[in-house]
């Protein structure tokens, strides 16, 4: 799913490559894969580059937000077995927040 999300976003099975750090025949495969598990094309390879059909189109808007749901489903599942929050917490500030806020050791 994240090789199709790839070349759904990037335009292209090189550039997609590159974003999942696989080959791009793997990349290939995988979204020929994804093609004949769902019985639908989900590109139209023009050249180089693969535009999304309206079934690919469809897949994308379904698939965005369940791959989001699945990537965070680990912290979660931390968080309601230990009663903790899990996960990553960046904080922002300016210059005089950051040396009033978090002075140095």
């Amino acid at each position: 799913m994240r090789a199709f999300l790839a070349v759904a976003s990037g335009g292209g099975y090189s550039r997609a490559a590159e974003t999942v750090h696989r080959t791009q025949p793997a990349v290939t495969a995988s979204v020929k894969a994804l093609e004949r598990e769902l019985g639908i094309a989900l590109f139209e390879r023009r050249g180089r580059r693969a535009a999304l059909t309206p079934a690919g189109e469809a897949l994308v808007a379904e698939a965005g937000p369940a791959l989001d749901q699945w990537e965070g489903l680990k912290d979660r599942l931390k968080e309601r077995l230990s009663g903790e929050a899990q996960g990553l917490l960046r904080i922002g500030a300016g210059e005089a927040g950051v040396l009033y806020l978090f002075p140095p050791f």
